[in-house]
C-alpha cells in the first residue's frame, strides 16, 4: 500500500466512530468522499430516513457500465468501543502491524479497496459497480442496508455481492445464523429470613439451565459440509448454543423475584430458523408445570452457504497473489450472510482479519501492512477480471 493510502488509513482510524452511539459518521464520509473521488469513484451522500435510524448517513460510491455484471461491494465505517489504555484512536505502525481501533474491522480492508480502484481508474473495468459505505454494521443496520438496496441502488437481485468486511487468507462462503433468545424466569420476591414464603427466580431458573445444556449436547454435535478455516481446531461449521447472560437478584437480603437468562444460538446452513425455535420450545416446555417463565425469540436469521462463481473467481486470483486460495464458511453470523439467498446473490467475503491475531473486537486490534498489500492487489486483479 502507498505511502498515501497508508496515511489515509491512519487518519480514518484516528477518527472515533465508535458505534454505540455512532460517533463521527458525518465527519468519515466527508473525508471518504474525497477519497472515493480520487479513486476514480462518482459519490452520492445518501441521508437514511428518521423512521429508519435517526441521523444516519451512508455513501455509495460509483463507477457505473450499465449491462455489464453488476458488482456491489459492501464496508462499514463504525467500530465497537474500545478502553482507553491502549489508546486506540492514536493508531500507530509497529514493526510490520498497524495498531488501532477499527484497523482490521474494517477500515483497513476499505482503505484497501480503495486503493485498489485509485490504480484501474484509467482502465476499463467488465463489472457495473457501487461501493457501499455503511453505518452502525455492530450495532443494527439491517433496515439501513434494504432502504440501500431497495430504494437507492439499482439492478441488486443476482448481483455479485463482494463483502470486504471478512477475513484474510481465504474467500469467505458464508456463515452461521443466528437466534437470540430471552428466558425470563418469575417469582416472589421476600425477605430472606421468611424465605419458604417467597419463590427464588434464580434457583427456579436451574432446571432450565440443565435442560439448555442438555440441548447443547445435542446442538453442538451437528456440522455442516461446508469446511472452516483449520486454526480454528474444527473442520466444518458447527452448530453452537451458549448461555451468554444471567441476571437476576437485587441484594442479597432479597429472594430474587426474576432471573432472565440470554442465549445465543447459532445455526449452520443446513439448520433453518424454524426447525431451531421449535426444538429450544421442545426442550424447556415440560418444565412449564413446575416453573414459571417466558421464552422470547429476539432475533433471528437464517446461515448461509454456497460456492458462487464469484467466490471461485476471487479464490483463483488469491491463489495467484498468495498461492493459497481456500474456500471457507466463518463461524459469524451477519445480516448480510441473511440477505444473501433473499437477493440470489453471488456472494464472496474477503478482508484483512486473521481469525487469530488481528484480535479484532479486543485489546490492541492490528493488521499486518503486509496484508493490506496483498489484499489491495488481489483486489485490484478481481476488478479487472468479470
Amino acid at each position: 500500500m502507498s505511502k498515501k493510502w497508508l496515511g489515509r488509513l491512519l487518519e480514518l482510524v484516528a477518527l472515533d466512530t465508535t458505534n454505540p452511539p455512532g460517533k463521527n459518521y458525518r465527519q468519515a464520509m466527508a473525508l471518504l468522499k474525497p477519497w472515493c473521488r480520487e479513486a476514480g469513484l462518482k459519490t452520492e451522500l445518501v441521508e437514511i430516513p428518521e423512521k429508519i435510524a435517526k441521523d444516519r448517513v451512508n455513501l455509495l460510491a460509483h463507477r457505473r457500465h450499465p449491462g455489464k455484471p453488476r458488482l456491489l461491494v459492501y464496508s462499514h465505517i463504525d467500530v465497537v468501543p474500545a478502553d482507553e489504555d491502549w489508546q486506540p484512536f492514536k493508531p500507530r505502525v509497529e514493526k510490520d502491524k498497524i495498531f488501532g481501533r477499527g484497523v482490521a474491522d474494517m477500515k483497513g480492508s476499505l482503505i484497501a479497496f480503495l486503493a485498489a480502484a485509485e490504480q484501474v481508474k484509467d482502465q476499463k473495468l467488465p463489472w457495473d459497480l457501487t461501493l457501499m459505505i455503511t453505518t452502525d454494521e455492530e450495532t443494527n443496520q439491517k433496515a439501513q442496508v434494504e432502504y440501500l438496496l431497495d430504494r437507492k441502488i439499482d439492478q441488486v437481485k443476482g448481483a455479485v455481492f463482494l463483502d470486504i468486511d471478512s477475513t484474510f487468507g481465504y474467500v469467505s462462503i458464508g456463515g452461521l445464523g443466528h437466534i437470540a433468545v430471552k428466558i425470563t424466569v418469575h417469582g416472589k420476591a421476600v425477605h430472606s429470613g421468611i424465605s419458604h414464603t417467597g419463590v427464588n427466580a434464580i434457583e427456579k431458573a436451574v432446571p432450565i439451565l440443565n435442560a439448555l445444556m442438555k440441548l447443547k449436547e445435542k446442538v453442538e454435535a451437528r456440522f455442516s459440509q461446508i469446511p472452516v478455516n483449520p486454526e480454528l481446531g474444527i473442520e466444518k461449521m458447527q452448530a453452537k448454543l451458549n448461555i451468554d447472560v444471567i441476571a437476576g437478584g437485587k441484594k442479597v437480603n432479597i429472594v430474587p423475584d426474576r432471573c432472565q437468562i440470554e442465549v445465543d444460538r447459532r445455526l449452520i446452513p443446513e439448520e433453518s430458523v424454524g426447525q431451531a425455535q421449535e426444538e429450544i420450545r421442545q426442550a424447556l416446555e415440560p418444565l412449564k408445570d413446575q416453573v414459571d417463565f417466558d421464552l422470547e425469540f429476539v432475533h433471528s436469521m437464517a446461515g448461509y452457504g454456497q460456492v458462487s462463481p464469484a467466490a471461485r473467481k476471487l479464490a483463483q486470483i488469491m491463489k495467484q497473489v498468495t498461492g493459497q486460495g481456500e474456500l471457507y464458511g466463518v463461524m459469524g453470523s451477519g445480516d448480510l450472510l441473511a440477505m444473501a439467498a433473499d437477493y440470489d446473490w453471488q456472494f464472496a467475503g474477503l478482508g484483512v482479519i486473521r481469525d487469530k491475531e488481528s484480535n479484532a473486537h479486543g485489546r490492541l486490534e492490528n493488521v499486518y501492512l503486509e496484508d493490506l498489500d496483498v489484499v489491495t492487489k488481489i483486489l485490484k486483479r478481481f476488478l479487472l477480471q468479470a
